[in-house]
């Protein structure tokens, strides 16, 4: 090799090295962003109690559970509909939605089994998964035309089982944001709206002679409440689709938490609307949920950063929870997913998720999510069911540590049990502590 051309490697190979070890704390810190568990494992404890410490292991006692009897149902529903899907047993799988939905059958957790089966055969019919977006953060479904097509058909063959009907909706809706993208309005294309149009003319049609009230079909109005994101109209339908979905099934918290992201900011509210709506749903619901609908509402926009939430009352989302957990039975797949994200809003690198909250009232949330992390935890969770937290059993031995630092570092003992998350210290007898297996 000439000498030239070896003084140019190895000026390149330096000037290799030199970048990589300039961006190398860089990357590391996009990675850490990124992957926000090992931050928060990163950050915590830097002084203090760790049940992660090997000699702090005897200070958990916990029971542990495989499943639980919601999740079991749940997954019964999945295979169920899933097999007959498999089996293309359309009409058979049509009746047992149907059933579902007009009796309200819910899991022990109350989640409706009509949405939990409507969305698992949208799942096996799906082309593939599009991926999420600010826009349409449930995610996208792509669907070939021909299931589309497929499904119209089967929903004018049988007229009177709806759910058929609901799922070509919903099939159609799922092809405008595969054309629409995730992107925001102003950077989609005139070739791409005039697709979306396309698919929302479909299924704007399909429900032009169907009346969601008159069936008394939930099912067919979150078909209805979900063309939304289309209508040019929506701003003057969407809070009489809302109301009059949640008026069927005052159990249910799916209307408040997609009306939650109807309010946000890059569609038709702000942070005063939400406050308002957060309270009128309340007041509608309360002698089904409680305060669980200010509770679901708020957490479904707590994490974005263009909403001023200064109006939040922190009390009233506090017994929100409390009641959302009492409808939920407890479960403790439901109290592990919920608690970690309080957890989370609450640290001090949470200031992140409340940028459009002057700085007095975001720490004043971020003050109130601590005590109400441990306090969920101190009355709901009754076991550990480690698939539902983060990370598994570690995820839930951080968050307990976190909760209870207090305790902890005090010398306290926890013990997982049927009365929640009971503290004891040494000299107490834990009788009834079923330690880990």
């Amino acid at each position: 090799m000439p000498l030239s051309l070896r003084i140019f490697a190895l000026i390149r190979f330096a000037a290799t090295i030199i970048f990589g070890l300039v961006a190398f704390p860089f990357v590391g810190l996009v990675l850490l962003f990124v992957n926000r568990s090992l931050l928060k494992k990163l950050i915590s404890f830097d002084s203090g109690v760790s049940l992660l410490d090997p000699d702090n292991g005897e200070r958990l006692h916990f029971v542990n559970v495989p499943t639980t009897p919601s999740l079991v149902t749940r997954d019964r529903c999945i295979r169920d509909v899933t097999h007959l899907a498999e089996t293309q047993n359309w009409r058979g799988l049509s009746e047992l939605l149907r059933e579902w939905d007009q009796d309200r059958t819910t899991c022990d957790a109350g989640y409706s089994l009509a949405e939990v089966g409507t969305d698992a055969v949208l799942e096996y019919l799906a082309e593939r998964n599009g991926g999420y977006g600010e826009c349409n953060p449930e995610g996208t479904l792509i669907f070939r035309d021909e299931t589309a097509e497929q499904f119209e058909t089967l929903a004018a063959m049988h007229r009177d089982s709806y759910p058929l009907l609901a799922l070509a909706v919903r099939i159609r809706i799922g092809q405008a944001w595969g054309a629409r993208g995730n992107a925001y309005a102003g950077a989609v294309s005139q070739e791409a709206w005039a697709k979306v149009e396309k698919q929302i003319e479909r299924a704007r049609w399909l429900l032009e002679e169907t009346d969601p009230i008159a069936l008394n079909s939930p099912l067919l109005s979150e078909a209805r409440y979900r063309l939304l994101a289309f209508l040019p109209d929506a701003p003057r339908l969407e809070q009489r689709f809302y109301e009059e979905w949640s008026d069927l099934d005052p159990i249910s918290l799916t209307p408040h938490s997609e009306h939650a992201r109807m309010m946000l900011g890059r569609w038709f509210g702000d942070g005063r609307s939400i406050e308002v709506e957060a309270q009128k749903a309340t007041l509608r619901t309360a002698a089904h949920t409680g305060d669980a609908a200010y509770f679901i509402i708020y957490y479904n926009v707590i994490d974005h950063d263009d909403i001023d939430l200064s109006d939040l009352d922190t009390a009233q989302f506090a017994k929100g929870a409390h009641d959302f957990m009492a409808l939920r039975t407890s479960d403790p797949s439901v109290v592990a997913r919920f608690a970690t994200a309080i957890g989370w809003w609450g640290e001090s690198n949470a200031k992140q998720h409340f940028l459009g909250t002057r700085p007095d009232q975001r720490q004043r949330i971020i003050d109130a999510m601590k005590p109400l992390r441990a306090n969920l935890l101190r009355r709901h969770l009754t076991a550990l069911h480690a698939p539902s937290w983060e990370d598994g059993y570690e995820g839930a031995f951080h968050e307990l540590s976190e909760a209870f630092q207090d305790e902890l570092a005090n010398g306290a003992n926890l013990f997982v049990g049927d009365d929640g998350v009971t503290v004891s210290y040494p000299d107490q007898d834990m009788t009834g502590a079923i330690p880990a297996e």
